[in-house]
This record gives structure tokens, sequence and C-alpha cells, in this order.
């Protein structure tokens, strides 16, 4: 028969198993599957949550806490970077945009042998 505690202690397995996956999905840079293990995460702790008391403590919770704090930072540190990115991509497609009429003009052609005069 599963007793609270043992259903607590299974769950903090659980917990701790996905925030070290969640943190080498970061690394990996798979955010689709980021969100999915995100969900699971966010799942196993409303279980938690809802069990009494007595069962889980929290200070066999806060680890895991910190721990996704670091990967929620390292998400933060990496979507900065990816804002950088996106910025300068927009920035040359502005600026595209402003001289593609120039040269967008008829082109007249010459053969390389035709002389200018």
């Amino acid at each position: 028969m599963s007793t609270p505690q043992n259903n607590a202690r299974r769950l903090l397995e659980a917990l701790e198993r996905l925030v070290g996956e969640e943190a080498l999905l970061v690394r990996a840079g798979d955010f689709d599957a980021l969100a999915a293990t995100q969900e699971r995460i966010g799942e196993v702790l409303a279980v938690l949550g809802s069990l009494a008391a007595g069962s889980v403590a929290y200070g066999q919770i806060a680890p895991l806490l910190e721990r996704r704090d670091e990967t929620r930072h390292e998400i933060g540190r990496r979507a900065i970077v990816v804002r950088g990115e996106l910025d300068r991509i927009q920035g040359g497609r502005r600026r595209l945009r402003e001289l593609g009429p120039a040269y967008a003009g008829t082109a007249v052609t010459r053969s390389r042998f035709q002389s200018e005069a």
C-alpha cells in the first residue's frame, strides 16, 4: 500500500530528475522539449503541494527550486542573446528595404568587351 511518505519520496525523485533534465535541455537549446518538461515539473509541484504538510519538508524541495532558478537565469541570458540577434537581423532587413529601391531600377548590361564611349 502506498503511503503519503512513499508518494512524496517518489514525487521528489521525479522532480529531481525533471529539474536535471530541464537544465540539460536549456544547455542543448531544445526549447520545445523544455516547455514540455517544465509543464511536467509544474504538475509534480502541484501534487507535492497538495500532500499533507508532514509528508514533504520544504527543505527537501528548496534545493530543487534553487536549481530551477539557475536554469531560469540561463534562459534569460539566452533570451538576451537571441533578442540581440533578432535586432541585428531586423536592422539588416530595414537597411535592405531602404536601399533596395535605389538598386531596383533597370540595369543596363554591357558586355565587358564593349567600350564605355
